[in-house]
Parts: C-alpha cells; sequence; structure tokens
C-alpha cells in the first residue's frame, strides 16, 4: 500500500495516493504499528501539499507528529518538524517555521542523521535570506553544503548551489549566479529532478530580465511554466507568469502586462501564497503608477505593503514603499512620502549593507578555500606518499646491493681462508715426505 500511494500516484495522482495512504493507515491501525500510522499520514500531508491545500497538509503532518512522538521515532519526528516547517516557510509565517526547524535540527542531530541536518540547515539559511539577512543565510549554505558533500546528497548539493546563486544574484553579482545555476541545473537534470529543474529556469530567467535580454528571460520562463504545469505546481506558475507580466512593463506593453498579473494573482490568492500577492498588487500599483492612476496605485500598494509587514519580507517591504514614496509624491502627501522614503531606505540598507557583501564574499571565499586546501593536502600526502615509496624502494635496492657485496666479499674470504689452509697442509704433508725418505733411506742402510 505505502508503494501504490507513494511511488506509484503520489506524484501524478495526488488524490489516489491519498485514497491508498488511508488504507494503508486502517491497516497499520488494526495490528496497532504507529510507525506505519505515522507514515501514512505523512503521505497523506504530502498529497495536499502537492495539491498546494496547505492548512490541510500541516493538520496530517501533525497527526503524523503526534504519533511519531508516541511511537518515539525521533526519525519520523525530526523529518514531520522539518515538513511542518516548510509549509509555514511558503507560507510567509517565519517565525512559525523558524519554530519547527530548530525542533527538527536538534533531533536530527541527537540521533546523528547528517542528511536530515544538511536539510534542516538550508531551510533556517532560506528563513534568513528571506529576512534579508544574507551573511547569515550563506553561513547556513555553506555549513549545508559541507554536510551534503559528505554525505553524497546530490540533490541537497543543487539545493543548496541554487540558493547560494540567488544570494549572488540579490547582490548584483550576475556572472557568479549564472555560474551556480548552471552547476545547480546540471545535477537536477541528471537526476532527473524537474521540480529543481523548474525552479533553476525561473532564477536563471531573473538574472537575464535584470540584465535586459528579454529574449533569454521569456525563452526561460516559457520552459518554466510549461514544467510546473505539468507537475501541477501552482506556486512556480504564478511566479513564472507574474515574471513575463515584468517584461512587458518594462516594455512599455502595460495592457499585456496587466493581462499576465491578473493570471498571476488569481493562482496566488487560490493557493494563499501571502508574498506572492503582495508582489503582484505592487506589480499592479506600479503600473497604475506609470499610468497616472494615483489612487489606484496608492490602494494596490498600501495592500501589497500590510500583507509584506504581516509576513516579514523584507524584500517586499522594501518594493511596496519605494512605489508609495514615489505615489505620495505624486499625490501631494508629503508627510506620508517621507514615511515611505524613510521605511525604504531602512529596507534598502537592510538588504545592501556593505558588512552583508563583505561577509558573502569572505564566507564563500573562506569555502572555496578551504575545499582546495583539502584538497592540495590530499595532493601533496600523495606526493609524500609516492616520494615515500620511491626512497623505500631505493633503500631496499642498496640494502640489497650492500648485502650482495657483504656476501661476496664474505665468500672470497672463505676462499681465501680455504686457499691458505690448504696451502699450509701442503707445505706439511712435503716437509713430513722429506722426513720420511730420509727415514726409510737411513733404515735401507
Amino acid at each position: 500500500m505505502k508503494s501504490i500511494a507513494w511511488d506509484g500516484y503520489l506524484f501524478s495522482q495526488p488524490d489516489s495516493a491519498f485514497y491508498f495512504a488511508g488504507l494503508q493507515y486502517k491497516l497499520a491501525e488494526s495490528v496497532s504499528n504507529k510507525k506505519w500510522m505515522a507514515d501514512a499520514l505523512n503521505t497523506q500531508g504530502t498529497s495536499f501539499y502537492i495539491r498546494q491545500d496547505y492548512d490541510k497538509t500541516i493538520d496530517y503532518y501533525t497527526k503524523s507528529l503526534i504519533i511519531a512522538e508516541e511511537d518515539g521515532n525521533k526519525r519520523r519526528i525530526a523529518g514531520c518538524l522539518n515538513n511542518i516547517g516548510a509549509v509555514y516557510n511558503l507560507l510567509g509565517n517565519d517565525a512559525k517555521a523558524m519554530e519547527y526547524y530548530t525542533r527538527g535540527l536538534k533531533i536530527a542531530e541527537e540521533i546523528g542523521n547528517k542528511k536530515f541536518i544538511g536539510n534542516t540547515l538550508l531551510n533556517i539559511g532560506m528563513i534568513y535570506h528571506d529576512k534579508g539577512d544574507l551573511a547569515k543565510a550563506l553561513d547556513y549554505y555553506i555549513k549545508s553544503l559541507k554536510i551534503a558533500e559528505e554525505v553524497g546528497n546530490k540533490k541537497g548539493i543543487a539545493d543548496i548551489l541554487s540558493s547560494i546563486g540567488i544570494v549572488n544574484n540579490d547582490l548584483g553579482n550576475y556572472d557568479k549566479a549564472i555560474k551556480y545555476y548552471s552547476r545547480s541545473l546540471e545535477i537536477y537534470e541528471l537526476l532527473e529532478q524537474y521540480d529543481g529543474i523548474s525552479k533553476t529556469l525561473i532564477n536563471l530567467g531573473s538574472i537575464y530580465f535584470d540584465q535586459g535580454d528579454d529574449e533569454k528571460a521569456i525563452k526561460h520562463y516559457s520552459r518554466s511554466i510549461k514544467i510546473s504545469e505539468k507537475l501541477g505546481d501552482k506556486f512556480i506558475t504564478s511566479s513564472c507568469i507574474n515574471n513575463i507580466g515584468n517584461i512587458y512593463k518594462n516594455q512599455g506593453n502595460y495592457v499585456k502586462a496587466l493581462e499576465y498579473y491578473n493570471k498571476s494573482i488569481k493562482i496566488k490568492e487560490e493557493i494563499g501564497d501571502k508574498n506572492g500577492i503582495s508582489i503582484s498588487l505592487n506589480s499592479f500599483g506600479y503600473i497604475y503608477y506609470l499610468q497616472g492612476y494615483y489612487t489606484k496605485a496608492l490602494e494596490k500598494c498600501t495592500n501589497a505593503l500590510s500583507i509584506a509587514k504581516e509576513i516579514g519580507r523584507v524584500e517586499a517591504i522594501r518594493n511596496s514603499s519605494k512605489y508609495l514614496w514615489e505615489i505620495n509624491k505624486k499625490l501631494g502627501k508629503n508627510n506620508q512620502a517621507l514615511e515611505m522614503y524613510e521605511l525604504y531606505i531602512e529596507m534598502r540598507d537592510s538588504i545592501l549593507r556593505i558588512e552583508n557583501k563583505e561577509a558573502m564574499i569572505q564566507k564563500e571565499f573562506k569555502y572555496e578555500y578551504e575545499k582546495q586546501a583539502i584538497a592540495d593536502s590530499i595532493a601533496h600526502a600523495d606526493e609524500i606518499l609516492i616520494q615515500q615509496a620511491e626512497n623505500l624502494a631505493k633503500e631496499e635496492q642498496l640494502k640489497s646491493e650492500k648485502q650482495r657485496r657483504t656476501g661476496l666479499l664474505v665468500i672470497v674470504g672463505l676462499v681465501l681462508v680455504s686457499l691458505g689452509f690448504v696451502f699450509v697442509q701442503l707445505r706439511k704433508t712435503r716437509a713430513q715426505k722429506v722426513v720420511i725418505e730420509g727415514q726409510h733411506q737411513k733404515l735401507n742402510e
């Protein structure tokens, strides 16, 4: 039942996966097997996650967590906590997400599950990233990357490389960002991880958009939409549609831009993506501003700012306050304009602080340096071992030659001693012969 639900239906027909996981739960419950009861509830929660019904996702993950805690299954507990944290993060509730990630990380460290530890560190890094603390985000990403490389978690490596690419993109390091995204995309394609491919394509499209290459940007966004629609990932689909709207907005085609923004915001409202709704409202507001409809623009951007503050997204607050500063200036509302300007500067500085950029460069360089140092150390160790082996071989050869010389000298010495002994014996024999011959002559006489 688990195989039918998870491997057979979950990622293609999540409603069928929910049904078979329900059968799995009933059977497990009939034999009081809490491990498989918790597993079935986790599958059902994931089926709602894929269908982007996040309230039910949290409900079933929480049920799974309660049973896992009753059973004392720490591995399942850590997994449930991480899953619940991921949903809260997606919904923009960073405080809740951090609470669950921290609990999950503690248990993962207790049981020594490095893969869980690495994944949770990545997730915590993403929260700091959303808050605009890029230095801390990168710190967590690098810790996570080291563990992923250590345990051979290729998907984890691809996820982290993509996240480091986003940090570089935020800081305007586009060449570095493209390098990280491209390395990430290669791994995703090798693993046939289509959700990762889709997300990386949208990231690459965003860089080409920032660089003014609209053709490449639309090409990447369109490819991402095809994959995300096939996967049923409304989150990515809505983001791509909104980004294509941005391209038309920059080209001055406001009618087309508003058409795409409308499509995007409908999907975002359907899935409860508050951060995405805030972004789309800002996009609406700025087009109305460009068209001279300042009252409409004020309404949209004020709503966007309210949502951004609610979920604590620094970048969204920055964008909303920037637009509201310009709109209030046009409406002659100087006090409100000043208030929004100050908020915009505060948010902008929190994202672009020099220490953030310097810390990122230092940490990234430190990682690359450590990695290269390890490689150099291994190579150096290999050279030493080879040299030692060669020296040992030479010593053995010299030793053998010395032994051969010594042996030869001993043999020669023995031969000489033998010859000396023979010579002495021969002289004795000759002397005795002379004596005997003299005696024999005397006897004859």
